[in-house]
């Protein structure tokens, strides 16, 4: 079974600031799952992830949150 952790901890993890890790999550895609309203990821999943952006392959494309609207 993979190790479950808050975005804090996969900071701590992979050795980067807790505001790299979400910029990942928003920005690039990286896998996760919500409980709630809580954000957690698999390290094996995000480990892999990584990986597979490493080499180059583009699997996993980002996901694209809304779009901009005007409010009146």
């Amino acid at each position: 079974m993979s190790k479950v952790l808050n975005e804090k901890e996969l900071a701590i993890e992979l050795g980067l600031s807790a505001w790299t890790v979400r910029g990942m999550r928003l920005k690039e895609g990286c896998p996760h799952f919500t409980v709630g309203s809580r954000i957690f990821y698999r390290l094996e999943t995000v480990l892999s992830w990584i990986e597979s952006r490493e080499r180059g392959n583009q699997e996993m494309e980002p996901v694209l949150y809304g779009s901009i609207r005007k409010i009146e």
